[in-house]
This record gives C-alpha cells, structure tokens and sequence, in this order.
C-alpha cells in the first residue's frame, strides 16, 4: 500500500482512486450511485434522509451534477458544497456519464459504494447485550430512515435539562445552566457527537467535559472561560447520564471488560485472549524503567520496558480493543465471504465499499456476517478463555443482558422460525410461551425456579397452556408420530384463536416443538431420565 495514495488517506485521496475492474451499473447501482451522492455531499443532513429522500436530492440537482461533471472548475462548482468535494466530484462525473448514455444500467463504473456502520462500537455493544433500545437508536433494526444516535442522545439531553430548568435554583445551581444551555439553543447532535463516539472508548467524566467545553468555545469565542467551564461540567454529567439510559447493556458489559482486566492485571499480567476468528491477543501496556548513561559529554536516559504491567491502561484498554477485535472479526468474515461470492471488496474501519451493482448483494453478507458472528456466546467464550489462561484467578460474573432476563437463550429459535408465520402468530407463541411456564411453576415443584425472573407481571389465555400440561409431552415424553399429532392438535386451537389461516406445513410443527427447548435444561433432564 502506498504511504500516501490510500483509500484509508484524506477525500482527495479516496476521490482519485476507484476499483481497477469497471462493471455495468444495472438497475439497482444506478439507484446506489445517486444515494452515494446524496451521502457525500451530506450539508443540511440529506445523508439522514431516507433512502427515497436520497435519490430525489440528487435528481432534484441533476443541472448542477452535470454542470460539475462538464466543467468543474468554470461552472458553478456545486460540488465544492460536498461534504466530501472530491469524492462527491468523481460520482458526478459517472453518475452524468450513465445518465446521458442511451442505456444508464450498461454503463461502467469503477466507483466504490461505501456501506458506513452507524456509531460502530455502539451497534457491537448493542449485539453483545442484546440491546433493543440502543440497537434501534444504531440502526441495527430496520427502519423507514437512517435513526441519528447522536440527535437521539441531544434530544434526551435536552430533556433532562428542561426538567432540571424546573428546579428551585436556590437547592441546586444548575438550574441557571440548564436554562442558558436551552435558551441559547447549543444542545444539539454537535455538542455531544464527540463523547457518544468516545463513550465505547472508556471516555471519563474529564474526557467528556474537555470535549464539550470546545464545542462551547466554538459557538462562543468571546464568551467567559469560567462560565463556559461550568457549563461543560454540567453538561458532560447529563449526556453521561443520557449515555447510560440509551446503552445501558453498554455500559454493564463495558464496566464487566474493565473488572475482569482489573482481576488480571493486579497479578502483574498482561491481560491476552482469543478473538471469535482465534487471533491470539495480548495488551502489551507494561511501566516504562529508565536507564541513564553518562558520557564525557552528557547524560542520556534510556526508556525500556519493565516485567510490570501498567495496571489502569489494562483496565481502559480492554473494553475497546474488544470492540475492535469484533469488528475486525466482522469485516474478515465480510471480506472472505464477498470474495467467495466474487465481488470486490475494500473496506475502512466500519465502511464497507463494492460496486454498485453489487451493493445488495454486499449488504447481504455484512448482515449474515454480523448474525453469524454475534450467534456465537462470545462474552461466555471470553471469561472461560481468562479462566482457562488465569486458573487461579476469581472472574467476576457475567452482566445480566437484556436477552437473558426477558427470553431464555433458546427463544431466539422461536424467532427465527417465528418469521414464517404471520405477526399475530408470532406474538401469540411467545405469550404463549411465557404462560406455559407459568402453568409448570404452579402444578409441578421441580420447576418452581425456571427462569420465574423472565415471567410478565400478569398472564392471560392460560388455556393452551394448560392443554399442553394435560398431554404430558413435556413431562413424560411419546413416540414421534403421537408429538405430530399433538402438535396439530394444538395448532388447531392456535388457528381457533386468531381466526388465521396457516397450513399445516413442517415449520409450523417445528415451531411449537422448539418450545420443548423453553425449559431446558431442568424439563430435558427429565426427559433424558425417562426415556432411559
């Protein structure tokens, strides 16, 4: 690679490189090649539209894209506004080439597509934790347009602070800066950008305040230090706080990363581990000894490497650098894959680039990959890879996720067959789920512990359930003929419920006997004894 001319270098850089192998847009590149425009050029937040509101941007601006693309410097240099100018001048160029030519999807591009991860150690940590709330403020749900985490964690800030406004100023002095931050309108996505970016790196209370305080200065460059000090103090304890209540799986699994290198390090040993893929790690962060030598001339010290090991900087280091081994691991799976598939493939960081005909087709596998990666228990494969290294040391316990206290593990088997079905059935098998559980507490003792913390408040419809009990399937199994047709017996009370009409198919059946696995291991072991 070239030390300068790189696509990990600067907008010129990535403006002037494009993929050596060219290949015909086709209908959908066409399409990509027009949102790519939209997000570079970016000003007024058109790369946070939808991806409707992306291609109508760049149709609407047609005359300035082939102005730009036929004289870049003579004409009215629209794309100079760009986000990314020189990037944004080079699809210009193609995008005008396609759309002047007789037949748009034949033309070739070269142009790489980027694929960027929105806030990308955040999506990681919301997998880990299995975090509904924090992966939908990261776009790891579907949604009709790209969510912003950074508006999301503004707009909380502000509300924490109107209700702080509300205070009496007299038991507590941040009434005054709650209402100067709101009055002069400066929470927005740019004052708190840099720490929810910084938050997945360890970034402390001072981090978050230094950061905050220059986005102050840049607004006001004549206001006072000291306010605007105070102000920053303010403000980074709310956008922490903030923080917390979006990410908080983030933040369990974070503050876990932090004791186990805690546990490691105070033993004088460099925490190391294994990556999903097996890549050996070690953290190489040991105290610095000095050695000066002196000459007739002067006196030189000499910095070396100690056998101790820098105890805060392993404790710090860990929780990022777990986040980059995954998302490393991820983009290796992402890349091997593409080049089984045949597609070209670069990638920075969390920005994935192909084709435009191939976009689809990449964003495919990346979501595979990432299903695949997080499918694996990589927290539980952690701790026993500090405990199979470090056997003599106490690892705290893992944190409690998201996942584990609403759904034992195997429930996510019900949603991946659960797809099948239409949404009312979807919803009825989990609620009917947790109601079978309910009904095992009640009427056998052997299962008064299972999973009672994951029960709802409040049960309805518990007639399926009980039918379920009087048939002893799950107690006492039966041959497989006798589970099919109980099965059906019980899908023909699911269909009496929602008026619905799903056939009889080999999905169905496996769908309601997936829910066997919902008591496991205590109603397996059962089983396992019965049927010896």
């Amino acid at each position: 690679m070239h030390p300068y001319l790189n696509h990990l270098g600067s907008d010129l850089c990535r403006g002037i490189l494009e993929f050596a192998e060219g290949r015909p847009l086709g209908n959908s590149g066409l399409q990509w090649l027009k949102i790519h425009l939209a997000n570079l050029f970016a000003t007024g937040g058109v790369d946070k539209k939808s991806y409707e509101g992306r291609i109508a941007f760049t149709e609407s601006n047609l005359d300035n894209i082939f102005d730009s693309a036929d004289k870049p410097l003579e004409g009215n240099q629209w794309w100079l506004g760009a986000e990314d100018p020189f990037q944004c001048l080079a699809v210009c160029v193609n995008l005008s080439e396609a759309l002047r030519s007789s037949s748009p999807e034949t033309t070739i591009s070269h142009i790489p597509i980027h694929q960027d991860g929105s806030c990308n150690g955040l999506q990681h940590y919301a997998a880990l934790g299995r975090d509904k709330l924090g992966a939908a403020a990261v776009n790891l749900v579907a949604g009709e347009k790209p969510a912003d985490v950074y508006s999301g964690i503004a707009d909380r800030v502000r509300e924490i602070m109107q209700e702080d406004s509300q205070k009496d100023p007299a038991a507590d002095p941040n009434v005054f800066r709650a209402k100067m931050l709101i009055e002069k309108d400066w929470v927005n996505r740019k004052l708190v950008k840099q720490t929810v970016m910084t938050s997945v790196y360890g970034v402390t209370y001072i981090g978050a305040r230094d950061q905050i305080k220059k986005r102050l200065k840049e607004r006001d460059p004549d206001g006072d230090d000291n306010e605007q000090f105070q102000l920053a103090c303010y403000a980074a304890k709310v956008t922490l706080t903030a923080l917390g209540e979006m990410f908080e799986a983030a933040r369990s699994i974070m503050s876990w990363l932090s004791d186990c290198a805690n546990v490691i390090a105070s033993e004088n040993h460099a925490v190391r581990c294994t990556t999903p893929l097996g890549l050996p790690v070690v953290q190489p962060y040991r105290k610095l000894g000095r050695h000066n030598i002196k000459t007739s001339l002067q006196k030189l010290t000499l910095r070396r490497e100690t056998d101790k090991v820098m105890l805060k900087r392993q404790k710090t280091a860990l929780p990022p650098n777990c986040v980059h081994s995954l998302d490393g691991s991820h983009m290796m799976m992402t890349a091997l894959a593409c080049k089984k598939a045949g597609l070209n493939f670069a990638g920075v960081h969390d920005s994935f680039w192909t084709h435009a005909c191939d976009v689809d087709e990449m964003n495919r596998i990346l979501r595979e990959k990432f299903v695949e990666l997080y499918e694996q228990p990589i927290l539980e494969n952690l701790l026993e890879n500090f405990q199979g290294s470090f056997p003599k040391l106490e690892f705290p316990p893992l944190p409690v996720l998201d996942l584990d206290t609403i759904y034992p593990r195997n429930m996510k088997e019900i949603h991946k067959v659960g797809e099948y079905l239409p949404g009312f059935i979807q919803e009825f098998i989990l609620t009917f789920a947790r109601q079978m559980i309910s009904v095992l507490h009640k009427t056998d003792p052997r299962l008064e512990n299972v999973w009672s913390s994951s029960l709802p408040g409040s049960l309805e419809n518990t007639e399926l359930a009980e039918y379920w009990l009087e048939q002893r399937w799950l107690l006492d199994p039966i041959g497989q003929n006798e589970q099919v047709i109980l099965v059906l017996k019980i899908e023909d009370i699911v269909l009496g419920i929602s008026g619905q009409h799903v056939s009889k198919t080999p999905k169905m059946i496996n769908l309601f006997q997936i829910l066997l696995m919902y008591t496991n291991p205590v109603v397996n072991s059962f089983s396992s004894s019965s049927s010896e």
